[in-house]
C-alpha cells in the first residue's frame, strides 16, 4: 500500500490527523513545498500531530513523507499525459488527479482546436457574420447553452441574433429565416435528424450556413458554406460528459465573438458601456 492509499484509509486516524491527510491528498503539490511547521499551521493542528501521522504512515519523518508523496504524485499524473477525452477520470482517482486530468483535457482540446483552425476560412466567417442582417444559432443539448452565451454577448453590443429552442421552435424559425442571414450550426457528430432538417431548410432559404462540427460529421457538411472544426477526440456514444466538445465549441464561439467585436471595436465598446450602465 503506497502513501496516498494509506492517507485515504482514515479509520485509524484521529480527527486532526484526518485533516492533515485530506490536505496532503488534495493539495499535494503545495504540501510538498512546506516544512512541518507550515503544514501544521495550514491545517490548524499541532506539530506533534504531524509527527504522529508520519509514524502511523510508517515513514521516518516529514521529509521522507514529502519525497514519497511527490514521487507517487508524479507517477499518478504521468498516467494522464495521454488523456482519454471520453473517460478522463476513474472512480478512485484523487481530487488532485481529477483536477489535473480535466485541466489536461481542456488544454489539449484548445490546442487541438487552434491547430485545426483555417485562418482564411475563419476570416471569411467573421466577414459573413458582420454583414448579415440577422444571425441564427442552431444547436441542441448542451450546445444551446453555448448559443445562449454567445447571444448574450452579441446582444450586449446591439447585434440581432436569435437562438431558438429545439424542435418545434427551431423548425419554425428556420422556415421563416430571411435570405442573406447567417446561421451558426453547432453539432459534434451531425447525427441529429432535427439538425439535418434545420440545415436543409436554411439552405432553401438562402441563409449562409457556418457549420461548427467535428470531423466525425458525415451529413451536415454537405449543406455548409463554411466550416470550422471542433476537437474530435470524444466518443459521441460513450463518454462521461461533453467536456472536450463543449470546451472546443465554447472556445470557437468566444473567438468568433472577439473577432466580430474587433471589426468595430470603438463603437461596440461604447455601446456595451452605455448598455451596462443603463
Amino acid at each position: 500500500m503506497n502513501i496516498r492509499e494509506r492517507l485515504r484509509n482514515t479509520h485509524s486516524l484521529s480527527a486532526n490527523e484526518r485533516t492533515i491527510a485530506e490536505y496532503l491528498l488534495n493539495q499535494t503539490t503545495e504540501a510538498v513545498g512546506m516544512d512541518y511547521h507550515k503544514l501544521a499551521e495550514r491545517c490548524h493542528v499541532s506539530v506533534s500531530c504531524v509527527f504522529r501521522l508520519c509514524r502511523k504512515l510508517e515513514v521516518k519523518g516529514f521529509n521522507e513523507l514529502k519525497l514519497r508523496l511527490s514521487k507517487e504524485l508524479n507517477e499518478e499524473l504521468s498516467r494522464y499525459r495521454n488523456v482519454d477525452f471520453s473517460m478522463p477520470f476513474g472512480a478512485d482517482d484523487s481530487l488532485e488527479s481529477l483536477t489535473n486530468s480535466l485541466a489536461n483535457v481542456y488544454k489539449q482540446t484548445i490546442d487541438d482546436t487552434i491547430r485545426m483552425l483555417d485562418i482564411q476560412e475563419f476570416k471569411a466567417v467573421v466577414s459573413v457574420l458582420t454583414q448579415a442582417p440577422r444571425i441564427f444559432f442552431i444547436g441542441s443539448g448542451s450546445n444551446l447553452l453555448i448559443g445562449q452565451s454567445l447571444m448574450q454577448k452579441l446582444q450586449e453590443i446591439g447585434v440581432n441574433i436569435h437562438v431558438p429552442s429545439e424542435f418545434a421552435d427551431g423548425r419554425l424559425v428556420c422556415s421563416s429565416a430571411e435570405a442573406g442571414s447567417a446561421a451558426l450550426v453547432v453539432s459534434y457528430a451531425g447525427i441529429s435528424s432535427y439538425m439535418l432538417e434545420c440545415v436543409k431548410e436554411l439552405r432553401l432559404r438562402k441563409v449562409k450556413i457556418i457549420l461548427i462540427s467535428s470531423r466525425l460529421d458525415q451529413k451536415l457538411h454537405y449543406f455548409a458554406d463554411y466550416r470550422l472544426y471542433l476537437c474530435s477526440k470524444e466518443n459521441p456514444q460513450m463518454k462521461i460528459a461533453n467536456f472536450s466538445s463543449s470546451c472546443s465549441a465554447q472556445f470557437l464561439c468566444d473567438l468568433l465573438f472577439s473577432a466580430y467585436f474587433q471589426q468595430n471595436y470603438e463603437r461596440f465598446w461604447r455601446y456595451r458601456k452605455k448598455k451596462t450602465y443603463l
